[in-house]
């Protein structure tokens, strides 16, 4: 077994076999699969900088592959598309009229707006459910000082016909926006789930514009995340906590999107919530990041971000070690790009790799584009 570690604070190592290649950049800008032990690390030069490293390990920019949600596959049955635009429920009762929403598309525009109300449920959202159904009801709760955020979450709300309610809870600090949209509770449910520990960020961000991914990533940051313009965040650092795995993993990959390496940290703390603490023991997951940083210890392009590969060392472990498979060619990524392919470990496939890369084509060439996050690959950007 090896280690790798990274360079700067990253703070996580990872352990793989010589069966898993990683794809490196090496220092005259080419990116290519290399098993382990043939990673060259370290600095290579006494001058230092960022540039002065033997080898990077590589975080893959996201594919820009949609720029719109179709809501009626995250909608029951009994949701179509009306003939102006807007969606219509049908009841089978024939005392009750169907019900619409002339303001909600069936298909929405990713855009920074839909990406902030996505973001800010994420963080402070919560559905309500009776008899096992959703009813349509939505809830964001803030702080009771965040004035300015409460008028912008009721505007976005407002652009799809839902009225927003502000409730202050005495005694307690918060203030409560409530509003009833059911096409929009559905959508909620589905992209990005219910529950703290199940939130996640939607695949349809992920793989969206840009204006979508920056829209989820201020509201999420500003439901959850430490404010960088206050007087006792000296640093300016940005940081959320969470108690979903899936959610703080996606939030990284978003944040390398725009050129941050971030550590997913977790621990283990007791519950202290509005109502009270409680002598329960929660997980969370934390992602910190720097918006002004001075200095960058990565490098990136149009396709990857890149950190510096610090050490590899041979380790002896005796454990279980697994063997999993994606969609495709079978890469993924977990703290980097990772390959589990023994095609790079037998001597035969090894001569068959070099006619690969020598005509430019297999994973080397499909690695050039930028990457589609799928359903799949989703689950393997989330070490456990």
């Amino acid at each position: 077994m090896l280690t790798i570690s990274l360079a700067g604070r990253y703070g996580r190592t990872l352990t793989l076999t010589e069966e898993h290649p990683v794809l490196v950049r090496t220092p005259d800008g080419r990116v290519n699969w290399k098993k382990p032990s043939d990673i060259p690390f370290g600095r290579r030069n006494a001058h230092g900088g960022i540039e002065s490293w033997n080898s990077w390990a590589c975080l893959p920019k996201l594919a820009e592959e949609t720029a719109e949600l179709d809501l009626l596959p995250h909608l029951p049955e009994s949701f179509a598309e009306s003939p102006d635009g807007g969606l219509v429920c049908s009841y089978e009762s024939k005392y009750r009229a169907d019900q619409q929403w002339i303001h909600v598309p069936r298909r929405v525009s990713l855009d920074y707006d839909f990406g902030y109300l996505l973001g800010i449920y994420a963080a402070e959202g919560h559905l309500q459910v009776n008899s096992g159904k959703l009813n349509g009801e939505i809830g964001i709760t803030l702080s009771e000082s965040e004035d300015a955020l409460a008028q912008r979450v009721c505007r976005i709300f407002a652009k799809y016909g839902a009225n927003v309610q502000t409730y202050i809870r005495d005694g307690r600090g918060a203030r409560e926006l409530r509003t009833s949209s059911v096409p929009l509770a559905y959508v909620f449910a589905s992209v990005v789930g219910m529950g703290a520990k199940s939130k996640r960020v939607p695949t349809c961000i992920l793989n969206g514009p840009a204006d979508a991914k920056n829209g989820f990533l201020e509201g999420f940051l500003a439901g959850d995340g430490r404010n960088p313009g206050r007087a006792s965040n000296t640093t300016g650092r940005r940081d959320v906590k969470v108690a979903s795995r899936s959610l703080a993993w996606g939030v990284r990959t978003l944040l390398a999107d725009l050129g941050h390496w971030v550590t997913v940290s977790t621990g283990i703390e007791r519950g202290n919530f509005p109502q009270g603490s409680t002598d329960r023991e929660y997980r969370w997951f934390q992602v910190a990041y720097m918006p002004e940083r001075v200095y960058a210890r990565t490098l990136e392009d149009n396709s990857y971000l890149y950190r510096p590969i610090k050490s590899v060392e041979t380790v002896d472990l005796d454990c279980e070690v697994f063997n999993f498979e994606v969609e495709d060619d079978n890469s993924y990524v977990s703290d980097f790009i990772l390959h589990n392919c023994e095609a790079y470990v037998a001597p035969a496939s090894r001569h068959h790799k070099k006619r690969e890369d020598h005509r430019d084509g297999g994973h080397r060439a499909r690695h050039q584009a930028r990457y589609r996050l799928t359903s799949r690959t989703r689950r393997a950007t989330c070490p456990r």
